[in-house]
């Protein structure tokens, strides 16, 4: 019998859903902020080094998934060493003293400045830093608060509604930079306000006990202690899901890169216009999610993840074509964002199956570092993002048109669909044999 509420009436499923959701929004208001400064660095100085010159997404990018890589492993071990909950609430109070800076930043800095992008990416790494520490507790905490059949529903849910706050930050963020001009501490200060409603929510979490309290931690073992990469590394079904699964972030990384160079540059549009196609390919990816949760009930289901790859390919290959071809009328820019919220909604197909199998796969004890050691192979890979996007830009001498990038993306999640993970069926009998 279920011992939990039903989701519903759940106040801790309202309070990681809420948390979760403003948290994401909060990331991706800065980020879309920051990406679209980037651009108007790129349009100042293009003309002298080509016209897609962009080293300063590129190392926004590094900045924000090096902070992951650098202290997953650390923030794996604080995990199952102490309550996930007061973690998570350590974190929110730290996001708070971080969105605190960018305002000072905003406030005092001058737009358009070197000193200004110096800083802003100084606020960034920090954002990823809290986001690091926070992300292991998030997701190790959801299988000791809900039971196992919930758990497709909740992840669903919850990545549903992240990627809702993806659409309205991407959003909201290119509609205020464009009606408040230099003006932008103002969005900062809405992100403070976010900051400590999200504290809130996060006490309505359920307590729960330290996964492992007599853990101790030495220094060697920062990057997750050997006995846990081993144990990942000897999982031959974690592997393959990994490998997809950090290849689905990867390319996600390069495509938030590219829709605002190509946005901004390539098709002329304003900062408010790109970040709607951004928050479409979000759109995309919420709707997508939650109706792979609805597809898989109560039980992880491979067989979305073959379906969801080939139709990235898809929305991706026609995000490319579009992107280049002008049919008039406006009707480019549209079908351009139709197609990247089409690969962005089988995208939710991948991501979904996926998490649910790598937060209720590893043993109770072990799970803060195992996710830890997961969540920084998938960082790993969104770190070779921003080393991708600027590789492609650079063969092609800053000249080609960067919608391009998107075709090699779709050829890539065409591959992982030819990554032979077993169905969920199979997965039931091995755990029927164990």
């Amino acid at each position: 019998m279920n011992q939990y509420p039903s989701l519903p009436k759940d106040r801790a499923f309202w309070g990681i859903t809420l948390t979760q959701f403003l948290g994401a929004f909060n990331d991706n208001v800065f980020k879309m902020l920051l990406f679209l400064i980037c651009a108007d660095y790129v349009a100042n100085v293009g003309s002298e080094k080509g016209d897609y010159f962009d080293p300063y997404q590129t190392l926004a990018s590094l900045l924000f998934a090096f902070a992951f890589v650098m202290f997953s492993g650390f923030a794996g071990f604080l995990s199952d060493r102490f309550a996930k909950k007061k973690i998570v609430i350590a974190c929110k109070v730290a996001e708070i003293v971080v969105m605190c800076l960018g305002f000072l930043v905003f406030l005092t800095g001058s737009v358009g400045t070197t000193s200004f992008l110096v800083f802003l990416f100084g606020v960034l790494f920090l954002m990823g830093t809290q986001s690091a520490f926070f992300g292991p507790s998030k997701f190790g905490i959801l299988p000791e608060m809900f039971s196992d059949t919930d758990l497709p529903v909740v992840n669903g849910v919850i990545l549903g509604t992240t990627f809702l706050a993806i659409i309205f930050g991407t959003a909201i963020a290119g509609l205020l930079k464009e009606a408040l001009g230099d003006q932008l501490w103002v969005i900062s200060l809405l992100c403070i306000i976010l900051a400590f409603i999200g504290t809130g929510t996060a006490l309505l979490l359920r307590r729960t006990p330290p996964a492992q309290s007599d853990l101790r931690f030495h220094g060697a073992n920062w990057f997750g202690e050997p006995a846990i990469w081993k144990r990942v590394f000897s999982d031959s079904l974690l592997i393959k899901v990994l490998l997809v699964y950090s290849t689905f972030w990867f390319v996600g990384g390069v495509v938030a890169l590219t829709i605002t160079l190509v946005g901004r540059i390539q098709l002329e549009l304003s900062e408010g216009a790109t970040s709607f196609l951004n928050a479409g390919m979000g759109l995309g990816i919420g709707t997508g999610s939650v109706v792979a949760a609805a597809i898989s009930k109560k039980d992880v289901r491979f067989g979305l993840v073959k379906i969801g790859c080939v139709g990235m390919f898809a929305g991706l290959g026609l995000a490319a074509l579009f992107a280049v071809v002008d049919f008039g009328a406006g009707l480019q820019v549209w079908l351009f964002g139709i197609s990247l919220a089409i690969g962005g909604f089988f995208g939710g197909w991948v991501a979904v199956p996926l998490q649910v199998f790598i937060q209720s796969h590893p043993p109770s004890e072990l799970k803060g570092r195992i996710i830890a050691v997961m969540n920084m192979m998938t960082w790993i890979g969104i770190l070779s993002a921003s080393i991708y996007y600027f590789s492609v830009l650079a063969v092609t001498g800053f000249q080609m048109d960067p919608s391009w990038i998107l075709l090699t993306l779709a050829i890539i999640m065409l591959c992982m669909a030819f990554v032979p993970i077993k169905t969920s069926e199979h997965l039931k009998e091995e755990r029927v044999e164990a």
